[in-house]
């Protein structure tokens, strides 16, 4: 999970982005930042075979209010990570065999996507 800004280390777009690998191709993969729905999608081959990487993100993400309550780090928008910021992320993923499994995690952010 990572601010996923155009411009390095900024927080001003208040982006947020999330991915998610899987052992196993899923059909569909279900995730939540601090409770809120981050619309999850599989971009395919290019990420680690499809069903298996799926990325989202979260906008507006509410990093300098809450959940993340970012403190920057030098001028109003510009945040390098020196004060760990955490959020409670749960993942659920849908299996073609009918299985599901799901697991909630504390997620550090980090200062940079990609």
């Amino acid at each position: 999970m990572g601010v996923a800004c155009p411009r390095a280390n900024s927080i001003a777009c208040d982006r947020v982005g999330l991915a998610v690998w899987l052992e196993k191709p899923a059909k569909r993969l279900t995730a939540s930042i601090a409770r809120r729905k981050v619309r999850m999608r599989s971009p395919g081959e290019s990420v680690a075979g499809k069903g298996t990487g799926w990325e989202g993100f979260l906008q507006p993400a509410g990093l300098k209010e809450a959940p993340f309550n970012i403190r920057p780090d030098a001028g109003p928008d510009r945040w390098i990570g020196r004060k760990p910021v955490y959020a409670v992320v749960r993942i659920a993923a849908y299996y073609r065999d009918g299985r599901r499994a799901a697991i909630t995690l504390r997620v550090s952010l980090a200062p940079g996507w990609g």
